[in-house]
């Protein structure tokens, strides 16, 4: 979590010798230090750039205003948000910046960090369940074809440790939904209790980590 200026291109250096490489296509801050101004955490990562050892810069978690005022200083390549099917926070914020800017979106949380698993009662889940068995299709494929029609920069992240896993998921890029689908799972996400960020926000000041509920 440590972004401090003088340690940004130390940690990288060290990885890319333990890697044996020369470059990384992406160099993403874990998290913005609120008690490090961001200019100073940046610039060495466009120092990093220039020199050939970083292709990209990323961002993870950050405000639109954030996001607006790195890309002022060096292009953002990437930024990293929850989103989830029962977590739209970004929609009126991060995307849309990021879409006028250009910037690809990469969305973790994607499965709400298990709420779709653990709450078979809920509106939402048995709308979910619904439609994937109507459409002979998972549940994971309905939430990652839901989440990739939010925006043609979103890049969902897709967690799994099985190859098949990973090919099966992404056959949601074949799902189209009719316009009866979203009414549905628009109804339901109203009347679903299970709305809301699905893990704790994460904020770090001076190297020091704080959860936020």
């Amino acid at each position: 979590m440590d972004v401090g200026p003088k340690h940004v291109k130390k940690f990288i250096k060290k990885s890319l010798f333990n890697l044996k490489l020369d470059y990384v296509d992406l160099y993403q801050p874990a998290r913005i230090d609120m008690g490090i101004p961001f200019e100073e955490s940046i610039e060495p990562i466009k120092e990093l750039i220039k020199e050939g050892c970083v292709k990209h810069l990323g961002l993870s978690e950050v405000d639109e205003d954030t996001l607006k005022k790195v890309h002022a200083i060096h292009p953002v390549a990437l930024v990293e948000s929850e989103i989830s099917i029962t977590n739209n926070e970004i929609e009126n914020t991060i995307i849309p910046t990021a879409e006028e800017l250009g910037i690809g979106i990469v969305g973790f949380g994607i499965f709400a960090f298990g709420k779709l698993l653990k709450n078979n009662n809920d509106p939402l889940v048995i709308t979910l369940q619904t439609i994937a068995a109507e459409k002979d299709v998972s549940i994971a494929q309905i939430v990652h074809a839901w989440i990739l029609k939010k925006s043609d920069n979103m890049i969902p992240l897709i967690g799994t440790r099985k190859a098949n896993r990973l090919k099966d998921t992404i056959k949601c890029l074949n799902i189209n939904f009719t316009d009866e689908d979203q009414d549905r799972i628009k109804i339901a996400i109203q009347n679903s209790s299970i709305m809301g960020r699905n893990a704790p926000k994460l904020i770090v000041t001076n190297g020091k980590m704080k959860m936020i509920k």
